[in-house]
């Protein structure tokens, strides 16, 4: 589930960059469902993919990027010599799945790369052919790194939470991996826990026809308001004292709130053995942004033979 959040989050920002930077026409913007192909929705239905433009990779590593993790079928009267790609809802999720392909290339530094128009052919009763055009534009290797807004955190430890190295390919799964969500635990575990992070892009390409481009990057951070632990509660006692369980508390009353800290005072309140498993679900954390004040409750529930 993580990968796939991952995944999403991560062509979100794809999308987000090149419709920013590349202008697109009538007929880029309605890629999937075009005249001919419209008669095909939601109709179940089994693809032979070619890829066209392609220059960096080969159409072999797109195709193993289009099929990663999904279900690969050659059989029956269907043995065109390749594989298939199974579409339960016909062309409808089509984009869905060559979304892959742009999330293989953005991880490759190719954050501009586009999906032309595709062409359908019917091969058979239930097969169709996906010519699919690559426009894999230039590979954006990491430039100047600056981080404005942060206080609380070095901007060096900033950099490198973030992952970015000088002259190595930018990396689009990386970038919501490292810096929308590393850097925010960061400041979480510093009792930032409503901070923001941004990432601002400048690409820089001398020439269109040019192979690599640099791409210099600013780490914009808002930390908002620090905020502290007001109480901390166990629901469920009857026969252990509390007593017992706030000596092993990482996380005190009037501290500043750290979610690694909690973290690891679960581990401990499991390792006594004398409660049911404490899961993240059986912590509260309530937040009061008049005061920025946070209350904490552990949901407990002791062991019958306890004695």
């Amino acid at each position: 589930m993580k990968i796939l959040l991952l995944m999403a989050f991560s062509i979100a920002l794809l999308t987000q960059l090149a419709v920013a930077s590349v202008p697109q026409t009538e007929n880029q913007q309605e890629q999937i469902v075009t005249p001919q192909t419209r008669n095909l929705a939601d109709k179940e239905l089994f693809a032979v993919v070619e890829f066209s433009g392609n220059i960096a990779f080969s159409s072999e590593e797109l195709e193993a990027a289009l099929f990663s993790g999904h279900k690969m079928l050659n059989f029956g009267p269907f043995k065109v010599g390749k594989e298939l790609l199974f579409l339960p809802e016909g062309t409808e999720n089509l984009k869905e799945h060559l979304e892959r392909v742009r999330f293989f290339l953005g991880k490759k530094g190719y954050l501009r790369a586009r999906i032309g128009e595709l062409k359908i052919e019917d091969l058979s009763e239930g097969v169709i052919k996906v010519l699919v055009p690559i426009e894999e534009g230039a590979c954006y290797r990491i430039g100047r790194i600056t981080v404005k807004g942060s206080q609380t955190i070095t901007s060096a430890e900033i950099i490198e939470t973030s992952g970015l190295r000088y002259g190595e390919p930018i990396n689009a799964a990386a970038i919501q991996e490292k810096i929308f969500k590393d850097i925010k635990d960061k400041y979480a575990d510093k009792g930032n826990i409503q901070a923001s992070v941004d990432f601002v892009p400048e690409f820089k390409l001398p020439d269109p026809t040019v192979a690599e481009g640099l791409i210099d990057v600013t780490i914009e951070i808002d930390e908002g308001r620090l905020f502290t632990i007001e109480s901390i509660e166990f629901l469920g006692l009857t026969k252990t004292g509390e007593w017992l369980l706030r000596d092993l508390l990482l996380v005190r009353e009037g501290q500043p709130y750290s979610r690694q800290k909690l973290n690891e005072t679960l581990k401990r309140l499991n390792q006594l053995g004398i409660f049911e498993e404490v899961k993240d679900k059986d912590v509260t954390v309530r937040t009061s942004d008049r005061g920025a004040l946070v209350k904490i409750g552990f949901q407990i529930k002791e062991l019958s033979s306890q004695r």
